[in-house]
């Protein structure tokens, strides 16, 4: 993770939760705070995903989509292709994570 994209994800959360604050949906915006908070209280880039559940990656992802599409509109298409590279990275944490979930899982025979 570089500082570019952790700047990338406190933006696109940031924008999401103002979003959904404006569009009336509570919810939403505080799962999309509580993230936002999370995310700017983390002190080491490379350990970011650890904070976070899989629900909270899966917002960041998707706000990280949501705002990469608003900016290819808008013609900002560096910024859109970076949001982008940035929200596959979090889907391949959440996707790795959710792996060794599984295997732990089958070493002790739950699953």
């Amino acid at each position: 993770m570089t500082g570019k994209q952790y700047g990338f994800i406190v933006q696109a959360l940031a924008e999401e939760a103002r979003r959904y604050k404006g569009l009336g949906d509570s919810m939403y915006h505080k799962k999309l705070t509580v993230t936002l908070q999370a995310a700017i209280n983390t002190k080491q880039l490379d350990r970011l995903f650890d904070g976070f559940d899989e629900e909270q990656l899966h917002l960041i992802a998707e706000a990280l989509e949501a705002t990469a599409n608003r900016r290819q509109t808008l013609g900002m298409t560096f910024d859109a292709v970076q949001m982008q590279e940035a929200a596959q990275l979090v889907r391949e944490a959440k996707q790795q994570r959710e792996s060794e979930w599984i295997a732990r899982r089958f070493q002790e025979g739950i699953a």
